[in-house]
């Protein structure tokens, strides 16, 4: 699920009802309503995609998440206003990870995804560029690995992102809250 400043919405795709699921709802905060908005052309049916809001494209950016099929690795963009779904092709994706999670950082125009990646079992830091359609491993790992983090935006007026971490496969964390800020040249913990 994200949220679409620019045209004031809420995207949510898929989920799990007794089945994956690939529809698109979009919710009117004015209005209170949710609407089904049923685009001819859509992602996969699948449960636990990242997404957030690009904007400087304007479009919700979509990465993985898991289908019947086994774990996904593809990227596709949503434009509420044109209800329309678009695949992307990028040279790299990153690896197959245990949950996605993604938010958007304005002053590099990247789409930021972080994750246990599911063969490493280590964290993983990768940046998504719409412009070039580019997926770039940024190298930036801490420990211990986990997965069912949050990763939310800090507001327009700020440069970071927050990360919570949630929790590893044997032990609930802590509730320690940490700053990624990824630069062009790379990216730092704060």
């Amino acid at each position: 699920m994200a949220y679409d400043s620019t045209n004031g919405r809420v995207v949510l795709f898929g989920g799990l009802t007794t089945t994956e699921q690939s529809d698109t709802w979009v919710y009117d905060p004015s209005a209170n309503t949710w609407t089904d908005r049923n685009p001819a052309t859509h992602p996969t049916a699948r449960t636990g995609a990242a997404m957030s809001f690009d904007s400087g494209n304007g479009t919700i950016v979509l990465f993985g998440g898991f289908s019947g099929a086994g774990a996904e690795r593809d990227t596709w963009e949503y434009n509420v206003a044109t209800n329309q779904w678009t695949q992307t092709t990028p040279s790299t994706s990153p690896p197959i990870m245990e949950t996605y999670s993604m938010a958007y950082y304005s002053t590099v125009q990247r789409n930021v995804l972080a994750s246990k990646g599911q063969a490493s079992q280590t964290m993983q830091t990768w940046a998504y560029d719409v412009t070039t359609d580019t997926w770039v491993n940024r190298v930036a790992s801490f420990a211990p690995a986990r997965s069912g983090q949050g990763l939310a935006s800090a507001g327009p007026r700020s440069s970071r992102r927050m990360e919570t971490p949630g929790s590893t496969t044997t032990t609930r964390t802590d509730g320690r809250t940490r700053q990624i800020a990824v630069h062009r040249d790379g990216p730092c913990w704060a």
